[in-house]
């Protein structure tokens, strides 16, 4: 065999095992990215299950689950002001939308989309019905993720069917 020919299989078989290293490179990146993915997927459905527990908390006017879902932080003030709340309105809230926007390894940003719906046990003091817009934010917490700080980006009033009935609109 010519030493023009032994050079062209030895090109052939470095190209060849070229290739083949990078297929399994290839595939090793797009396993990971599956695997971040689902594991994404799973932490996605983590933190909406925590935002549903916090809603089910305020819906059943039930301070101690409300506040297992927030951060040790936010629990002394928030449960004062959450069990007046309790006291003075009749709230239901029903999650419209849920979106989680950013996962860093210490914090996941949540877009959520929901109704409440509610009345005043106060004659003073209306309950307006709306749809809002939160943003959420989510924290690591003795191993847990809980709510750190939410605030509202956006609010739509909607109306209020007992205050029409009694003549007044808000």
């Amino acid at each position: 065999m010519s030493k023009q020919i032994r050079k062209y299989i030895v090109w052939f078989i470095g190209i060849g095992l070229l290739a083949v290293l990078l297929y399994f490179m290839t595939m090793s990146n797009a396993n990971n990215v599956h695997t971040s993915q689902e594991e994404n997927r799973k932490l996605e459905a983590q933190i909406q299950s925590i935002y549903q527990r916090n809603l089910q908390g305020a819906n059943a006017e039930d301070v101690d689950l409300y506040l297992s879902t927030i951060t040790t932080k936010a629990r002394e003030e928030t449960g004062e002001v959450m069990a007046e709340f309790f006291t003075d309105f009749d709230v239901k809230q029903d999650l419209m939308e849920f979106e989680v926007t950013d996962i860093e390894p210490d914090a996941i940003v949540v877009k959520a989309r929901q109704k409440a719906v509610g009345e005043s046990v106060l004659e003073e003091e209306a309950y307006r019905n709306h749809i809002a817009t939160v943003l959420v934010v989510f924290k690591q917490e003795e191993g847990e993720w809980r709510i750190s700080e939410s605030s509202i980006t956006d609010i739509e009033f909607t109306p209020n069917k007992s205050l029409i009935m009694r003549g007044r609109c808000l």
